[in-house]
């Protein structure tokens, strides 16, 4: 089945989460996201936290982890790709996407998405493109909307990123780190992934991707958000060797999860040896987490259901 696209609002209310399910459950290679304007930030998802004042960045960074969090519990390997026009997504760009099938809209959005089919499959027939397919979906998208107008605040980013995790079997958690860096950064992301030999006493470790597949996975998905980014690829290896995230000056930011914060902390006190300026600590949450220990998505659980799919 070719990719599809969901145009979706910024908002974690069920007018975006219920589109969203139901094309996790339809898609069944890639789902891009096109993100509107708006901002309706609502329920328990405020995940996500940042070290500077409100921004457009923060509210969309809170609207990823409810969305990912989703993808989660109904498809987590899925590969659900958000585009923004601040990372570069024009309607252009997003008309002549490669693989693209089909553009799915709730019922409420019918007429204005058969407008948006129209406009873009003129541009893929200039270039020789299948035309796109619209899919109605199920899921009302409809609800009223009164939350923050996306226009009214601003979009902070950094020229240098960093960023660290295993990324065996990229799942809907990598892909919000992932998402959440390319968003917040402009220009570099240092990108660091663990070797091979640190990850031998992992549950079911001979299924484990090789470090190759791994980062090539990351830099991929990364790229994908933001195709303007320079993403650098580092071994983390020697826990005890400092990372670039300490050791660079021209570092300004790091994206981490909830549960690795400490290590954002012992990096900048590593920095803070060296006369370096802290990093700005971004945090996303851990999705498909349901409040009891050990129920947050990883990849062990994925190797686990693989290991027994082999088996049987």
């Amino acid at each position: 089945m070719a990719d599809v696209l969901l145009r979706l609002h910024l908002g974690t209310g069920e007018d975006a989460l219920g589109p969203l399910r139901e094309c996790c459950s339809l898609a069944t290679r890639r789902l891009y996201i096109h993100v509107g304007g708006y901002v309706q930030c609502s329920g328990d998802h405020d995940h996500t936290t940042l070290a500077f004042p409100m921004s457009n960045t923060e509210l969309a960074l809170r609207c990823l982890a409810a969305w990912y969090d989703v993808v989660a519990r109904v498809e987590p390997r899925l590969d659900v790709v958000p585009l923004f026009h601040e990372a570069g997504w024009t309607e252009e760009k997003v008309a002549i996407l490669e693989g693209l099938g089909t553009i799915c809209a709730s019922v409420d959005e019918k007429e204005t998405a058969q407008h948006s089919v129209q406009t873009m499959n003129a541009v893929r027939e200039a270039r020789d493109l299948a035309p796109l397919e619209l899919t109605i979906l199920q899921a009302n998208g409809a609800e009223e909307r009164e939350g923050q107008s996306w226009d009214k605040g601003y979009w902070q980013t950094f020229e240098r990123v960093a960023m660290g995790g295993t990324f065996d079997r990229l799942h809907a958690g990598h892909r919000l780190l992932l998402a959440a860096t390319a968003l917040v950064c402009s220009g570099h992301a240092f990108v660091g992934v663990t070797v091979d030999k640190m990850l031998h006493h992992k549950q079911h470790a001979d299924l484990l991707e090789p470090f190759a597949t791994r980062s090539g996975a990351a830099v991929d998905f990364i790229r994908t958000v933001r195709p303007s980014l320079e993403v650098h690829v580092s071994q983390l290896g020697d826990p005890a060797e400092p990372t670039i995230a300490e050791t660079d000056p021209s570092v300004e930011a790091i994206v981490v999860s909830r549960e690795t914060i400490i290590g954002a902390e012992k990096i900048n006190e590593g920095r803070s040896r060296r006369g370096f300026e802290p990093l700005q600590v971004i945090v996303v949450g851990l999705v498909g987490d349901s409040g009891t220990q050990g129920s947050k998505l990883s990849s062990s659980q994925l190797r686990e259901a693989d290991a027994r799919a082999y088996v049987s």
